[in-house]
């Protein structure tokens, strides 16, 4: 699963940092195929209201709240970010940083069930 706010971030990373951008066409193409099916949490004025409340509440960013929100929205059980291990709003999930080798055991915050595991 991923959040809205990946897809949007995706785009705008496709669109510039690449060496060669992506065109708009391929863009879209990936949306379909790939991003689309993933997007299991919709943006809603509940989200918004959730992601508020948890930047105000853990000191987030507004764009890391939004990916905990969904996450949490979405019953996740592990959420892969370059965010904190220990972010207070996942008590019942584990997060993993997928970029670094030190975070793919992630900071577990309570245990998880066994596999398959709902990944955000």
């Amino acid at each position: 699963m991923i959040s809205y706010q990946v897809a949007q971030e995706f785009v705008a990373v496709a669109r510039k940092p690449f060496r060669t951008p992506m065109t708009f066409e391929q863009i879209e193409k990936y949306w379909l195929t790939t991003l689309r099916p993933l997007l299991l949490v919709q943006f809603s004025p509940g989200l918004f209201l959730r992601a508020l409340d948890l930047a105000r509440r853990d000191q987030l960013s507004w764009y890391d709240s939004l990916i905990v929100a969904a996450a949490i929205q979405g019953d996740c059980e592990i959420l892969y970010s370059e965010g904190p291990a220990t972010w207070p709003s996942l008590r019942r999930s584990r997060c993993s940083e997928p970029f670094s080798l030190a975070g793919l055991g992630g900071g577990r915050l309570r245990p998880s069930p066994s596999p398959p595991h709902r990944m955000c």
